[in-house]
């Protein structure tokens, strides 16, 4: 039994491999299902996972029968009525006599009945087929090189050996035992002080377990190992890769950990140099290095480099989005996701806007910003994008909603000035121009919009000249209606907001002289603005949002009617930010997201980012919660009461 270890540039280190199947690695669904029952525990007899390797239905039925044919023997020679020394004796001369004509290594269990070659994992096995079919206790003995049988362990103990363990067999090196030693010492299994303290030629026996037992399913795993072993030295790394994957979903050793590590690596730098990547095999390696600082950051900036080549150097979107679902849904959920959907919404967020597309990209970057509210580069991005965006459009009344929006998806752009004049300018001028042209209901509704976030938000700036051209426009169409007290309430309202305008302040004295009326002491009062008190409901979030809610009834603001029976919407999530839900009567899967501060929830499908449900938490407590949704960029006046179900 060949042992093989490579000398690349590998980080290693592993911990926790998925245990999720990647139906990708089997070649039929005779390999499929015999994989299957066995992780569910659902017996399977021991022959099938030999005969997975290479499965093909006419050579399996051959071996099949040629199993049976032997026992036959086995029963006509009387092993029944032979004390159990001698039937041990029996099986194993009469198989090595028979059987076993020339030992090879690269060989499968087939071939013991085909040709007669033979290793020791396959004459192992097939050995301890005939002692189980007999119900002959026994062990399978494992060491660096070989495997072995123990019949009888409890009492006569008879080796039974198919080769010598040194004939034809891989002997470690002083290097081999070093590499090896540095994986489990990265992988964290080996402690830094035993790492001081021991000899390689200690930790290597102690942490290898040279003469461990094992069993013969975790043996099939062996065979599957072997093959792996073979084609990793032929190059073909993608094939030993899913080999190690099989052999690792029944026996997770170190040994088997280190070389799938070292073949996916391989199969990352053969991805770099034709520049054609697969997400998967990147999640999977990650997988495997959760402790390993170095292993995690070699990640994070591969992932960047593919980024790179296929968002910007030769884009590929549609390749780098099946890339990065590919790797979302391979990648382990102790993992944290958020550095990589930073990476991958940015750099779909630049594409958006170096083509001009600046809303798809304000949204791209919503989902990067979520990842990380503190990256600085996101940030600038946003506020590229959006001047590009909003100070172009020039539907003003469209453009406030717009605006409030975006506040609320990054509320640092209501901190910069030029958003809050831009935003302001789009208030006063759609008031301007209702005044202007008569529609005064629609100015008022505008006006008294305008009033309210400068009473709510007094830190936002509002440009002089335009609260003059706003509030002067109303004032002249109430002089126009000779309702010259309406005139001047708004001019006093005005300067509240500009009290410097000499503007406002002349056109007060105008309409006082003109009239000669007299106004209360009210005008030099201060209009006072009674902040809102924002809950902070994190603590409650975070206990009471991950786990069955479905809608029970619809709060129009007049009444309370039950959720449409024809209708379903229910959301089932976990802490690890994964979700599933069924909204408008389509089930989807996906992840969650929230943004604390604006009291905003996500619901992100897998496959289409850009089809997300952006909802406004109302309220939320052990069981009810309480979501307005958003239809496009608007707010719904509508509230869901979701009540707590289980699943």
């Amino acid at each position: 039994m060949k042992q093989l270890f490579f000398s690349l540039f590998i980080m290693t280190g592993i911990h926790g491999y998925s245990s999720t199947i990647d139906t990708t690695l089997f070649s039929d669904k005779f390999e499929e299902n015999t994989f299957r029952h066995y992780l569910d525990s659902v017996r399977i007899d021991p022959i099938d996972l030999f005969l997975c390797l290479d499965y093909e239905k006419q050579k399996a039925t051959a071996t099949d029968k040629r199993l049976k044919e032997l026992i036959i023997v086995l029963e006509q020679k009387g092993i029944r009525n032979k004390n159990l020394k001698k039937q041990i004796n029996l099986i194993y001369s009469y198989v090595h006599a028979n059987l076993l004509k020339k030992y090879v290594e690269d060989i499968y269990f087939y071939d013991i009945f085909s040709n007669g070659h033979y290793n020791c994992v396959t004459a192992s096995a097939l050995y301890a087929l005939l002692l189980e079919h007999f119900n002959i206790e026994y062990i399978v003995k494992e060491t660096p090189q070989h495997v072995y049988l123990i019949a009888d362990p409890g009492n006569s103990k008879v080796v039974i050996e198919s080769t010598l363990p040194n004939k034809g067999v891989y002997v470690y090196d002083e290097k081999a035992k070093r590499d090896f030693i540095l994986f489990l010492a990265n992988n964290k299994t080996i402690s830094q002080e035993e790492l001081n303290s021991h000899s390689v030629d200690e930790l290597f026996e102690e942490h290898y377990d040279k003469n461990k037992t094992i069993n013969i399913y975790q043996l099939a795993a062996i065979q599957y190992y072997n093959k792996a072993v073979f084609q990793m030295q032929n190059s073909r790394f993608n094939e030993a890769a899913k080999n190690l994957e099989k052999a690792y979903l029944i026996y997770p050793s170190n040994m088997i950990k280190y070389n799938l590590n070292a073949a996916l690596a391989n199969i990352i730098n053969e991805q770099n140099l034709k520049k054609n990547y697969d997400g998967k095999v990147l999640a999977k390696y990650l997988n495997l290095n959760q402790e390993n600082a170095e292993a995690i950051n070699y990640g994070n900036d591969f992932f960047k480099v593919v980024s790179s080549e296929w968002v910007i150097n030769h884009p590929r979107l549609d390749n780098y989005k099946c890339f990065y679902n590919d790797f979302s849904n391979t990648l382990s959920d102790s993992i944290d996701q958020d550095k990589y959907s930073q990476t991958y919404y940015y750099f779909l967020g630049f594409y958006d806007y170096t083509k001009g597309n600046y809303a798809s990209a304000l949204k791209r970057l919503n989902f990067a910003y979520l990842a990380n509210p503190e990256n600085v580069e996101i940030e600038q991005l946003i506020d590229n994008v959006g001047m590009k965006y909003i100070f172009t459009d020039r539907n003003h009344e469209v453009m406030i909603d717009t605006i409030e929006y975006y506040f609320t998806l990054f509320p640092f752009l209501a901190e910069k000035q030029m958003f809050q004049q831009y935003y302001t300018y789009c208030y006063l001028r759609v008031v301007s121009e209702a005044y202007t042209y008569g529609n005064i209901k629609k100015g008022q509704v505008y006006i008294n919009r305008f009033e309210n976030v400068l009473a709510e938000n007094p830190q936002i700036a509002a440009n002089e000249e335009y609260i003059e051209s706003a509030y002067g426009e109303v004032a002249a169409y109430y002089v126009r209606q000779q309702r010259y007290d309406m005139a001047m309430d708004y001019l006093k309202k005005g300067l509240k907001f500009a009290p410097n305008s000499l503007a406002l302040k002349e056109r007060i004295e105008s309409i006082k002289s003109f009239r000669n009326i007299i106004y209360s002491t009210n005008f030099e009062k201060e209009l006072i603005a009674l902040p809102t008190k924002q809950e902070d409901f994190e603590e409650d979030f975070n206990r009471c949002f991950p786990k069955c809610w479905k809608a029970k009834s619809i709060d129009d603001g007049s009444s309370l009617k039950d959720f449409p029976l024809n209708e379903k919407f229910e959301i089932v999530a976990t802490k690890s930010k994964k979700v599933e839900f069924v909204y408008k009567n389509e089930k989807k899967s996906g992840r969650w997201a929230v943004r604390l501060k604006s009291k905003l929830l996500y619901l992100v499908p897998s496959g289409n980012e850009n089809d997300y449900l952006l909802f406004k938490i109302v309220e939320i407590n052990d069981l009810v919660m309480k979501l307005r949704p958003y239809e496009g960029s608007k707010l719904s006046p509508v509230i869901l009461v979701m009540e707590a179900c289980k699943r």
